[in-house]
């Protein structure tokens, strides 16, 4: 079954940190799968060629398929940077 995940990007300008959640609908309720829980996190995940950058979908897919929390061909669509 392929399904649809979505990588939402969230930046805290005060605190000057960011965030990343990756979710997936079912029976129409968000479901958290994975989150980038600090701008820490995500220079690691970039320093270590995870990701090129923050909005680097196709390197966040792959490096999730390796986990096991994506499948092939399921896709994951980045949806639009909030900031706050």
């Amino acid at each position: 079954m392929n399904l649809n995940f979505f990588y939402t990007i969230s930046y805290d300008e005060k605190k000057d940190d960011f965030y990343g959640v990756v979710d997936v609908i079912q029976n129409g309720k968000y479901i958290t799968m994975y989150t980038i829980e600090s701008t820490a996190e995500m220079c690691d995940y970039i320093k270590t060629g995870v990701m090129n950058h923050i909005d680097d979908v196709v390197g966040l897919k792959s490096f999730l398929e390796g986990q096991e929390i994506l499948g092939k061909d399921d896709s994951l669509t980045l949806i639009e940077t909030c900031l706050y």
